[in-house]
């Protein structure tokens, strides 16, 4: 099923999703070519597993994101892409800002691990 495009929704919104789409395929690319970001004892976690987290904690923090459990990090950020998502714009400013966060702090754990 195909949403309805927005007009109404910012191009800005929708080029910083494109760059935290961006930065997110990055990581799970690194992630996937074996990374060390899992903190020790925890083995070899799948990206799936990461974004699932992510996710968990986006829905936690953001209401918006309530009854949208099997959504994906980069199925969301597409929606806004495309201007397709029907998220309060400032719930999406909110949650870019926090998702951004977690990205910063996933980076940050393959820089360092």
């Amino acid at each position: 099923m195909q949403r309805e495009h927005h007009p109404d929704f910012p191009l800005a919104l929708s080029i910083e999703a494109a760059r935290l789409l961006g930065r997110w395929t990055l990581l799970a690319q690194r992630h996937a070519d074996g990374c060390s970001c899992c903190p020790g004892g925890l083995g070899n976690v799948a990206i799936g597993e990461v974004e699932r987290s992510v996710m968990q904690w986006l829905r936690e923090s953001h209401p918006a994101l309530a009854g949208r459990e099997g959504e994906s990090v980069a199925g969301l950020l597409r929606q806004c892409i495309e201007r397709r998502s029907a998220l309060p714009r400032a719930g999406i400013e909110s949650l870019f800002t926090d998702l951004g966060r977690a990205i910063a702090h996933l980076e940050h754990m393959q820089s360092v691990g």
